[in-house]
Protein backbone atom coordinates (compact mmCIF):
# COMPACT_ATOMS: atom_id res chain seq x y z
CA UNK A 1 0.00 0.00 0.00
CA UNK A 2 1.49 3.37 -0.93
CA UNK A 3 2.42 5.25 2.07
CA UNK A 4 3.28 9.04 1.92
CA UNK A 5 6.77 10.12 3.33
CA UNK A 6 6.00 13.10 4.79
CA UNK A 7 2.80 13.00 6.84
CA UNK A 8 2.76 9.14 7.08
CA UNK A 9 -1.05 8.95 5.62
CA UNK A 10 -2.00 5.66 4.34
CA UNK A 11 -5.06 5.89 3.01
CA UNK A 12 -4.03 6.52 -0.47
CA UNK A 13 -5.90 5.18 -3.94
CA UNK A 14 -3.53 2.92 -6.04
CA UNK A 15 -3.27 5.11 -8.57
CA UNK A 16 -2.56 8.29 -6.96
CA UNK A 17 0.01 10.65 -7.46
CA UNK A 18 -0.67 12.90 -4.55
CA UNK A 19 -1.22 12.17 -0.81
CA UNK A 20 -4.88 13.41 -0.22
CA UNK A 21 -4.12 14.86 3.16
CA UNK A 22 -0.92 17.22 2.57
CA UNK A 23 -0.79 16.94 -1.19
CA UNK A 24 2.87 16.08 -0.94
CA UNK A 25 3.88 14.00 -4.82
CA UNK A 26 4.27 10.09 -3.65
CA UNK A 27 6.92 9.83 -6.21
CA UNK A 28 10.66 11.75 -5.75
CA UNK A 29 9.80 15.04 -7.64
CA UNK A 30 8.53 18.01 -6.24
CA UNK A 31 5.57 19.69 -6.74
CA UNK A 32 5.64 21.83 -9.50
CA UNK A 33 5.92 25.79 -8.74
CA UNK A 34 5.78 29.13 -11.00
CA UNK A 35 7.88 29.61 -13.68
CA UNK A 36 11.07 31.07 -13.55
CA UNK A 37 11.98 35.10 -14.33
CA UNK A 38 8.34 36.21 -12.57
CA UNK A 39 9.76 37.80 -9.32
CA UNK A 40 8.27 40.52 -7.76
CA UNK A 41 10.29 43.78 -7.77
CA UNK A 42 12.18 44.60 -4.42
CA UNK A 43 11.13 47.62 -2.53
CA UNK A 44 12.60 50.90 -2.47
CA UNK A 45 15.11 50.76 0.08
CA UNK A 46 16.66 54.06 1.44
CA UNK A 47 19.85 54.57 1.10
CA UNK A 48 22.73 52.90 2.82
CA UNK A 49 20.11 50.54 4.36
CA UNK A 50 19.94 46.84 3.17
CA UNK A 51 17.06 44.30 4.10
CA UNK A 52 17.67 41.00 5.40
CA UNK A 53 14.90 39.36 3.57
CA UNK A 54 15.11 35.34 3.03
CA UNK A 55 15.84 34.87 -0.43
CA UNK A 56 13.41 33.37 -2.91
CA UNK A 57 14.10 29.95 -4.54
CA UNK A 58 14.82 29.98 -8.44
CA UNK A 59 10.86 29.50 -8.97
CA UNK A 60 10.36 32.98 -7.72
CA UNK A 61 8.23 30.74 -5.06
CA UNK A 62 9.20 31.61 -1.42
CA UNK A 63 11.16 29.14 0.84
CA UNK A 64 9.28 26.44 2.53
CA UNK A 65 9.32 27.56 6.26
CA UNK A 66 9.04 24.60 8.71
CA UNK A 67 5.67 23.95 10.75
CA UNK A 68 5.95 26.61 14.26
CA UNK A 69 4.53 25.25 17.65
CA UNK A 70 4.51 21.92 19.31
CA UNK A 71 4.10 18.76 17.14
CA UNK A 72 0.77 17.17 17.46
CA UNK A 73 -2.17 15.31 15.41
CA UNK A 74 -5.77 15.40 14.37
CA UNK A 75 -6.92 12.98 17.14
CA UNK A 76 -5.08 15.77 19.43
CA UNK A 77 -6.13 18.81 18.06
CA UNK A 78 -9.38 17.41 18.96
CA UNK A 79 -9.13 17.82 22.59
CA UNK A 80 -6.97 20.84 22.71
CA UNK A 81 -9.18 24.58 23.49
CA UNK A 82 -6.28 26.64 21.68
CA UNK A 83 -6.49 26.70 18.12
CA UNK A 84 -3.45 28.51 17.00
CA UNK A 85 -3.63 29.80 13.25
CA UNK A 86 -1.22 28.18 12.32
CA UNK A 87 -0.49 24.16 13.05
CA UNK A 88 2.53 21.78 13.57
CA UNK A 89 0.35 18.62 12.31
CA UNK A 90 3.05 15.68 12.54
CA UNK A 91 5.68 17.44 10.59
CA UNK A 92 3.29 19.29 8.21
CA UNK A 93 2.51 23.12 8.54
CA UNK A 94 -1.31 23.69 8.10
CA UNK A 95 -2.56 27.41 7.83
CA UNK A 96 -6.32 29.04 8.54
CA UNK A 97 -7.33 30.27 5.51
CA UNK A 98 -10.50 30.93 6.32
CA UNK A 99 -13.11 31.39 9.28
CA UNK A 100 -16.84 31.41 9.63
CA UNK A 101 -18.57 32.41 12.83
CA UNK A 102 -22.40 30.78 13.55
CA UNK A 103 -25.04 33.78 14.88
CA UNK A 104 -22.95 36.52 13.53
CA UNK A 105 -24.46 38.20 10.47
CA UNK A 106 -21.66 39.08 8.91
CA UNK A 107 -20.23 36.39 8.25
CA UNK A 108 -22.59 34.10 7.83
CA UNK A 109 -23.89 36.13 4.79
CA UNK A 110 -20.04 36.30 3.77
CA UNK A 111 -19.85 32.35 3.28
CA UNK A 112 -23.40 31.79 2.52
CA UNK A 113 -24.37 30.06 5.56
CA UNK A 114 -27.90 28.43 4.90
CA UNK A 115 -29.69 25.50 6.99
CA UNK A 116 -32.38 23.33 5.23
CA UNK A 117 -34.91 20.19 5.29
CA UNK A 118 -34.07 20.26 9.47
CA UNK A 119 -36.55 19.25 11.75
CA UNK A 120 -35.43 21.54 14.31
CA UNK A 121 -33.09 24.63 14.83
CA UNK A 122 -31.51 25.74 18.49
CA UNK A 123 -29.49 28.85 18.95
CA UNK A 124 -26.97 28.00 21.29
CA UNK A 125 -25.07 29.85 23.81
CA UNK A 126 -22.63 29.09 27.22
CA UNK A 127 -19.28 28.62 28.46
CA UNK A 128 -17.74 25.38 28.51
CA UNK A 129 -14.60 23.51 29.19
CA UNK A 130 -12.00 21.53 26.73
CA UNK A 131 -10.75 18.17 28.36
CA UNK A 132 -7.09 20.08 28.92
CA UNK A 133 -9.39 22.91 30.94
CA UNK A 134 -9.87 25.58 28.74
CA UNK A 135 -13.15 27.47 28.78
CA UNK A 136 -14.46 28.67 25.63
CA UNK A 137 -17.25 30.92 25.34
CA UNK A 138 -19.54 29.30 22.78
CA UNK A 139 -22.42 30.40 20.27
CA UNK A 140 -23.75 28.75 18.08
CA UNK A 141 -26.62 26.59 16.49
CA UNK A 142 -27.87 23.19 16.99
CA UNK A 143 -29.57 21.46 13.82
CA UNK A 144 -31.41 18.55 14.16
CA UNK A 145 -31.62 16.62 11.16
CA UNK A 146 -31.41 18.41 7.38
CA UNK A 147 -28.39 20.10 5.51
CA UNK A 148 -26.02 22.43 6.96
CA UNK A 149 -24.78 24.62 3.64
CA UNK A 150 -21.66 26.80 3.86
CA UNK A 151 -18.63 28.14 1.16
CA UNK A 152 -15.01 28.04 2.70
CA UNK A 153 -13.28 31.28 0.46
CA UNK A 154 -9.86 31.98 0.35
CA UNK A 155 -8.50 28.06 -0.77
CA UNK A 156 -5.54 27.53 -2.60
CA UNK A 157 -6.85 24.73 -5.79
CA UNK A 158 -5.27 21.37 -5.61
CA UNK A 159 -4.72 21.35 -1.56
CA UNK A 160 -6.96 19.76 0.47
CA UNK A 161 -9.06 21.13 3.34
CA UNK A 162 -8.69 20.65 6.86
CA UNK A 163 -12.61 21.86 8.25
CA UNK A 164 -12.28 22.26 12.53
CA UNK A 165 -16.18 22.37 13.68
CA UNK A 166 -16.94 23.49 17.47
CA UNK A 167 -19.12 21.56 19.22
CA UNK A 168 -20.06 20.05 22.29
CA UNK A 169 -20.02 16.25 22.87
CA UNK A 170 -23.34 15.29 24.70
CA UNK A 171 -24.13 12.83 22.83
CA UNK A 172 -23.82 10.58 19.52
CA UNK A 173 -22.98 12.67 15.77
CA UNK A 174 -22.96 11.15 12.65
CA UNK A 175 -23.65 12.58 9.04
CA UNK A 176 -21.78 12.52 5.82
CA UNK A 177 -20.35 15.73 3.84
CA UNK A 178 -20.43 16.40 0.55
CA UNK A 179 -18.67 19.15 -2.38
CA UNK A 180 -21.24 19.39 -5.15
CA UNK A 181 -21.46 16.10 -6.81
CA UNK A 182 -19.18 15.10 -4.79
CA UNK A 183 -19.23 12.73 -1.89
CA UNK A 184 -16.15 14.03 0.95
CA UNK A 185 -16.32 11.63 3.49
CA UNK A 186 -18.67 10.77 6.16
CA UNK A 187 -18.06 11.12 9.80
CA UNK A 188 -19.04 9.68 13.34
CA UNK A 189 -18.22 10.72 16.68
CA UNK A 190 -19.47 8.65 19.93
CA UNK A 191 -17.67 10.56 22.92
CA UNK A 192 -19.94 11.59 25.61
CA UNK A 193 -18.50 14.33 28.44
CA UNK A 194 -20.85 16.32 30.52
CA UNK A 195 -18.06 17.47 32.56
CA UNK A 196 -15.61 18.95 29.84
CA UNK A 197 -17.82 18.76 26.66
CA UNK A 198 -15.53 21.31 24.24
CA UNK A 199 -14.33 19.66 21.10
CA UNK A 200 -12.64 20.01 18.03
CA UNK A 201 -14.68 18.42 15.02
CA UNK A 202 -12.30 17.46 12.28
CA UNK A 203 -12.72 16.63 9.10
CA UNK A 204 -10.15 16.60 5.60
CA UNK A 205 -11.71 16.96 2.18
CA UNK A 206 -9.34 15.73 -0.44
CA UNK A 207 -6.98 18.12 -2.79
CA UNK A 208 -8.70 15.99 -5.14
CA UNK A 209 -11.95 17.65 -5.57
CA UNK A 210 -10.90 21.12 -4.03
CA UNK A 211 -10.37 22.94 -7.62
CA UNK A 212 -11.18 26.24 -7.00
CA UNK A 213 -10.65 29.27 -4.62
CA UNK A 214 -13.31 28.95 -2.89
CA UNK A 215 -15.44 25.34 -2.08
CA UNK A 216 -19.37 24.96 -1.44
CA UNK A 217 -19.96 22.47 1.15
CA UNK A 218 -23.16 20.46 2.52
CA UNK A 219 -23.17 18.36 5.88
CA UNK A 220 -26.32 16.61 6.42
CA UNK A 221 -27.10 15.50 9.77
CA UNK A 222 -27.57 11.71 9.73
CA UNK A 223 -29.48 10.28 12.77
CA UNK A 224 -27.28 12.52 15.25
CA UNK A 225 -28.61 11.54 18.91
CA UNK A 226 -29.17 15.26 19.70
CA UNK A 227 -27.94 16.85 16.42
CA UNK A 228 -24.95 18.45 15.54
CA UNK A 229 -23.18 21.44 17.09
CA UNK A 230 -22.07 24.58 15.06
CA UNK A 231 -19.76 27.30 17.56
CA UNK A 232 -17.34 27.81 15.06
CA UNK A 233 -15.46 26.80 12.15
CA UNK A 234 -12.12 27.10 10.68
CA UNK A 235 -10.50 25.65 7.84
CA UNK A 236 -6.60 24.81 7.47
CA UNK A 237 -4.79 23.88 4.42
CA UNK A 238 -0.95 23.15 4.18
CA UNK A 239 1.21 26.04 4.31
CA UNK A 240 3.65 25.59 1.30
CA UNK A 241 0.68 25.59 -1.24
CA UNK A 242 -0.53 28.63 -0.18
CA UNK A 243 2.68 31.09 0.10
CA UNK A 244 3.23 29.14 -3.41
CA UNK A 245 -0.32 30.52 -3.96
CA UNK A 246 -0.20 33.87 -2.52
CA UNK A 247 3.46 34.37 -4.30
CA UNK A 248 1.70 34.03 -7.67
CA UNK A 249 -0.85 36.09 -7.07
CA UNK A 250 1.81 39.10 -6.01
CA UNK A 251 3.78 38.27 -9.05
CA UNK A 252 0.36 38.93 -11.12
CA UNK A 253 -0.15 41.62 -9.60
CA UNK A 254 2.95 43.60 -10.18
CA UNK A 255 3.08 42.52 -13.81
CA UNK A 256 -0.37 43.79 -14.49
CA UNK A 257 -2.61 40.67 -14.65
CA UNK A 258 -4.45 42.26 -11.93
CA UNK A 259 -6.57 45.75 -12.29
CA UNK A 260 -4.83 48.07 -9.75
CA UNK A 261 -6.87 48.88 -6.70
CA UNK A 262 -7.44 52.69 -7.70
CA UNK A 263 -8.60 52.51 -11.50
CA UNK A 264 -11.64 52.88 -10.04
CA UNK A 265 -12.92 55.67 -7.68
CA UNK A 266 -13.09 54.27 -3.83
CA UNK A 267 -16.54 53.47 -2.46
CA UNK A 268 -16.89 55.49 0.95
CA UNK A 269 -19.33 54.18 4.02
CA UNK A 270 -21.92 56.53 4.28
CA UNK A 271 -21.43 59.15 7.48
CA UNK A 272 -23.58 58.21 10.43
CA UNK A 273 -23.44 54.41 9.65
CA UNK A 274 -23.44 52.02 12.44
CA UNK A 275 -20.59 49.66 12.71
CA UNK A 276 -18.40 47.00 14.58
CA UNK A 277 -14.67 47.28 14.86
CA UNK A 278 -15.07 43.48 13.22
CA UNK A 279 -16.62 44.72 10.39
CA UNK A 280 -13.80 47.66 10.21
CA UNK A 281 -11.06 45.58 10.33
CA UNK A 282 -12.28 43.23 7.25
CA UNK A 283 -13.62 46.52 5.02
CA UNK A 284 -12.06 47.89 2.09
CA UNK A 285 -14.33 51.00 1.08
CA UNK A 286 -13.06 54.45 2.78
CA UNK A 287 -14.32 54.77 6.27
CA UNK A 288 -16.78 57.42 6.83
CA UNK A 289 -16.28 60.90 8.90
CA UNK A 290 -18.93 59.92 11.39
CA UNK A 291 -19.85 56.39 12.60
CA UNK A 292 -21.33 54.82 14.99
CA UNK A 293 -20.02 52.06 17.18
CA UNK A 294 -20.70 50.51 20.36
CA UNK A 295 -23.10 52.64 21.41
CA UNK A 296 -21.16 55.82 21.10
CA UNK A 297 -20.66 58.43 18.03
CA UNK A 298 -17.29 58.33 16.89
CA UNK A 299 -15.87 61.26 14.52
CA UNK A 300 -12.86 61.00 12.35
CA UNK A 301 -10.02 63.71 13.56
CA UNK A 302 -7.19 63.28 11.56
CA UNK A 303 -5.14 60.85 9.41
CA UNK A 304 -2.69 60.04 7.61
CA UNK A 305 -1.32 58.70 3.84
CA UNK A 306 2.18 57.45 3.00
CA UNK A 307 1.02 57.60 -0.68
CA UNK A 308 1.71 61.45 -0.11
CA UNK A 309 4.73 62.73 1.00
CA UNK A 310 3.03 65.72 2.39
CA UNK A 311 1.52 63.93 4.83
CA UNK A 312 3.69 62.14 6.79
CA UNK A 313 5.87 65.64 7.16
CA UNK A 314 2.28 67.37 8.38
CA UNK A 315 2.51 64.96 11.10
CA UNK A 316 6.04 65.65 11.93
CA UNK A 317 6.52 61.65 11.09
CA UNK A 318 9.86 59.89 11.70
CA UNK A 319 11.26 55.98 12.74
CA UNK A 320 13.98 55.74 14.77
CA UNK A 321 16.88 53.16 15.62
CA UNK A 322 15.31 51.25 12.43
CA UNK A 323 18.08 49.44 10.93
CA UNK A 324 15.79 47.41 8.64
CA UNK A 325 13.48 50.67 7.28
CA UNK A 326 12.14 50.55 3.91
CA UNK A 327 9.21 51.82 1.75
CA UNK A 328 6.82 49.56 -0.05
CA UNK A 329 3.81 49.73 -2.39
CA UNK A 330 1.46 46.53 -2.37
CA UNK A 331 -1.70 45.58 -3.77
CA UNK A 332 -4.23 43.34 -2.51
CA UNK A 333 -7.31 42.68 -1.23
CA UNK A 334 -9.59 42.54 1.93
CA UNK A 335 -11.96 39.99 3.00
CA UNK A 336 -14.98 41.79 1.41
CA UNK A 337 -13.42 41.56 -1.88
CA UNK A 338 -12.16 45.12 -2.39
CA UNK A 339 -8.79 45.27 -4.18
CA UNK A 340 -6.67 48.46 -2.95
CA UNK A 341 -2.98 49.63 -3.25
CA UNK A 342 -1.43 51.59 -1.07
CA UNK A 343 1.84 52.69 -0.10
CA UNK A 344 3.45 51.92 3.33
CA UNK A 345 7.11 51.40 5.31
CA UNK A 346 8.37 48.52 7.10
CA UNK A 347 10.79 48.22 9.77
CA UNK A 348 11.90 45.67 11.85
CA UNK A 349 13.43 47.45 14.98
CA UNK A 350 12.99 50.49 16.67
CA UNK A 351 10.24 52.46 16.81
CA UNK A 352 7.74 55.10 14.79
CA UNK A 353 6.10 58.66 16.25
CA UNK A 354 3.68 60.95 14.57
CA UNK A 355 1.29 63.46 15.97
CA UNK A 356 -2.18 63.36 15.71
CA UNK A 357 -3.93 67.04 15.55
CA UNK A 358 -6.66 68.81 16.22
CA UNK A 359 -7.64 66.20 19.55
CA UNK A 360 -10.10 66.54 22.09
CA UNK A 361 -9.06 66.39 25.48
CA UNK A 362 -10.19 63.51 27.97
CA UNK A 363 -11.94 61.27 25.05
CA UNK A 364 -10.88 57.79 23.87
CA UNK A 365 -8.50 58.02 20.33
CA UNK A 366 -9.11 55.20 17.81
CA UNK A 367 -6.22 54.35 15.90
CA UNK A 368 -7.32 52.70 12.77
CA UNK A 369 -3.88 51.52 10.83
CA UNK A 370 -4.24 49.36 7.54
CA UNK A 371 -2.13 46.67 7.70
CA UNK A 372 -0.20 43.75 5.40
CA UNK A 373 -1.25 40.46 7.35
CA UNK A 374 0.57 37.99 4.63
CA UNK A 375 3.31 37.88 7.30
CA UNK A 376 1.52 38.77 10.75
CA UNK A 377 3.28 41.88 12.45
CA UNK A 378 4.74 41.26 15.91
CA UNK A 379 3.31 43.02 19.66
CA UNK A 380 3.69 46.71 19.22
CA UNK A 381 3.76 48.51 22.30
CA UNK A 382 1.32 51.97 21.46
CA UNK A 383 2.57 54.75 23.66
CA UNK A 384 0.80 57.78 23.76
CA UNK A 385 3.12 61.41 25.11
CA UNK A 386 5.09 58.79 26.24
CA UNK A 387 3.12 57.17 28.06
CA UNK A 388 1.79 53.36 28.14
CA UNK A 389 -1.13 53.43 25.45
CA UNK A 390 -1.68 49.21 26.11
CA UNK A 391 -0.05 46.35 23.67
CA UNK A 392 -0.79 46.24 19.60
CA UNK A 393 -1.31 42.17 18.73
CA UNK A 394 -2.32 41.60 15.47
CA UNK A 395 -3.96 38.24 15.00
CA UNK A 396 -5.07 36.39 11.97
CA UNK A 397 -2.32 35.44 9.30
CA UNK A 398 -3.73 35.86 5.63
CA UNK A 399 -1.62 35.53 2.67
CA UNK A 400 -4.73 35.57 -0.03
CA UNK A 401 -6.76 38.39 1.29
CA UNK A 402 -4.00 40.64 2.78
CA UNK A 403 -5.30 43.81 4.05
CA UNK A 404 -7.22 44.54 7.25
CA UNK A 405 -7.89 47.63 9.41
CA UNK A 406 -6.62 47.14 12.72
CA UNK A 407 -7.84 49.33 15.71
CA UNK A 408 -6.45 50.31 18.71
CA UNK A 409 -8.07 52.81 21.72
CA UNK A 410 -5.86 55.06 23.49
CA UNK A 411 -7.76 55.43 27.00
CA UNK A 412 -9.02 58.72 27.40
CA UNK A 413 -7.27 59.87 30.26
CA UNK A 414 -4.23 59.86 28.35
CA UNK A 415 -5.67 62.03 25.60
CA UNK A 416 -4.65 65.78 25.31
CA UNK A 417 -6.18 68.79 23.83
CA UNK A 418 -4.74 70.10 20.57
CA UNK A 419 -2.75 67.05 19.55
CA UNK A 420 -0.91 64.48 20.94
CA UNK A 421 2.41 62.20 20.37
CA UNK A 422 1.78 58.84 19.43
CA UNK A 423 4.67 55.96 19.18
CA UNK A 424 4.71 52.44 17.80
CA UNK A 425 7.68 50.75 19.16
CA UNK A 426 8.64 47.15 18.91
CA UNK A 427 9.77 45.58 21.65
CA UNK A 428 13.04 42.85 21.72
CA UNK A 429 12.43 39.47 19.77
CA UNK A 430 9.65 41.27 17.32
CA UNK A 431 8.79 40.15 13.39
CA UNK A 432 8.78 43.90 12.69
CA UNK A 433 5.92 45.70 11.70
CA UNK A 434 4.32 47.35 8.70
CA UNK A 435 2.18 50.53 8.33
CA UNK A 436 -0.05 51.92 5.56
CA UNK A 437 -2.92 54.34 5.78
CA UNK A 438 -3.85 55.61 9.37
CA UNK A 439 -7.42 57.08 10.41
CA UNK A 440 -8.01 58.86 14.05
CA UNK A 441 -11.26 58.89 14.98
CA UNK A 442 -12.66 60.39 18.86
CA UNK A 443 -15.77 59.78 20.42
CA UNK A 444 -18.07 62.76 20.46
Amino acid sequence: MPRCSRCGNTQIRQEALFCDLCGTRLLASPLPGPTAGSQPSLPVVPAGRTPSRPPLSRTGAPPSRPPSGPRTTWRELELQGEIPDELNIEGVRWVKVDELEPRNRESEVAHGWTISETRQIFQERGAKSYPDGVEASCRGYLVKGGITRFTIKNLAPGAPVAMVRQAWAEGREQGEVYVGEYTAGTFAHQDLDLNRPMRNRIHLIPRSIVTGNELTVEQEDLGSENGLYYFGLKFFQPGDVVDALSSAVARAAATGNIAAGDAAPVKVIASGTTMSWESIKRLGRGLPDKMKLGGKEWELVDWMSFDDKQSPEDHTFAVYDAENYYTQKVKGTYPDGESVEDAGIRWDTGYAEWTVGDTFGARDLAIIVRLDVRELPGPVEVLCDERSAGLLQVEGRDPVNRWRNWSHIVPAKLVSENGVRIRFALPEGSTGMNMFRLWFYQTR
